[in-house]
């Protein structure tokens, strides 16, 4: 992996030491924990409701057709079978958690080794503590989108070097599959993959996306064209306005300033891009245009017309790590300003009395 002092051709400052990036990681893995632990406290005992409960009632105990079989329109079958294996609410939740902090504390890991200390803990943070997306971290059937999150990101660190081994490529494979294997959030971070190797001519590197592809489109011929649907697909003008509230929401629930903050913050990139010419990095395209087509799609499928959906907080989560991951693979030259942590404290604090208010109450 590049590191942020490779990256900083010409920067005069020494580069930053195992030990100090480590330092780094644990302060967000350590609040990542503490997180989680106040969490099981409070919710361990609370019953599953909405789509756990119907997975347990529909699919469990597990078989072959269960396991296979949509539900929500997704393939979610490390999910359910995790869950098999899983019989109380609090092992269940516990494992939810778990997923969260190696999440978190992964990618601080990868943020930190490509942007360096300073800004990687900056971005980490509230992506640990993320308040805004409290309904991913009280439910443990959320679990679905944390796996692939975490095995996405396994596939992008095997994939950053072009010149790999077979076993680098092997890496991309199973965790890709896992990924899809628990969630279409899988499929689409299988998506921005194809689509970065195709903007970079990573043409080798798409071959690796075959594999998993070829066994989702088995499973859809094969499985979901012969099952009952949940929902119907109804394409509309929604699609766009949709992805962009979702996305201003994401952006905006990380940073505590809402959906229009968020709103504001994209205005403002875009405007700063045209004004000074910026090539925006293949990667940074590649996630984007990626979520925009998620969102699009899932607006087909969910929304019904409504813009309220698209700032649920399942979204925020899923925009805060798709970013992120983007923006690692990009390791800009950001300079090392001391308001990075400031506004990161901000936005970390206000996503914590989100969570804080959110924890007694929420059913």
């Amino acid at each position: 992996m590049t590191t942020a002092s490779d990256a900083r051709v010409g920067d005069e400052r020494p580069p930053e030491t195992a030990r100090q990036q480590l330092i780094g990681i644990l302060i967000v893995a350590v609040a990542a924990a503490v997180l989680a632990v106040v969490i099981f406290i409070y919710r361990r005992d609370v019953p599953i409701t909405g789509d756990g409960l119907r997975v347990i009632n529909e699919r469990l105990p597990l078989t072959i057709h269960t396991l296979l079989r949509p539900f929500h329109e997704h393939l979610n079958a490390v999910p359910i079978a995790l869950w098999s294996i899983l019989p109380t609410t609090a092992e269940k939740l516990a494992a939810m958690l778990v997923a969260h902090v190696v999440l978190a504390t992964a990618t601080a890991a990868f943020l930190i080794a490509r942007l360096g200390r300073l800004i990687g803990v900056a971005l980490a943070l509230p992506l640990a503590l993320l308040g805004s997306a409290y309904y991913d971290l009280f439910v443990s059937w959320q679990i679905l989108f944390m796996i692939p999150l975490a095995c996405g990101l396994v596939a992008i660190v095997a994939s950053l070097p072009r010149e790999r081994t077979w076993a680098l490529r092997g890496l991309v494979v199973v965790f890709i599959g896992i990924a899809v294997g628990s969630s279409n959030v899988g499929l689409f971070l299988a998506c921005a993959l194809g689509l970065w190797f195709l903007l970079e001519r990573r043409w080798t590197q798409i071959l690796e996306l075959v594999p998993v592809g070829v066994a989702w489109v088995a499973w859809f011929l094969v499985v979901f064209l012969h099952s009952r649907r949940d929902e119907a697909f109804k394409p509309s003008l929604m699609a766009l306005p949709y992805s962009v509230t979702a996305i201003s929401s994401g952006i905006g629930g990380v940073t505590g300033l809402g959906v229009y903050g968020g709103l504001a913050i994209i205005a403002a990139a875009a405007a700063f891009v045209i004004w000074r010419r910026v090539t925006v990095p293949p990667a940074l395209i590649a996630f984007g245009v990626t979520l925009v087509v998620m969102f699009g799609i899932l607006s087909a499928f969910r929304s019904s017309g409504s813009l309220t959906q698209a700032q649920g907080s399942r979204y925020i989560y899923l925009t805060a790590f798709f970013l992120a991951f983007g923006v690692g693979i990009a390791a800009p030259r950001l300079p090392r300003s001391r308001w990075w942590l400031v506004a990161s404290l901000v936005a970390t604090a206000i996503n914590v009395q989100i969570l804080a208010h959110a924890l007694p109450g929420y059913p």
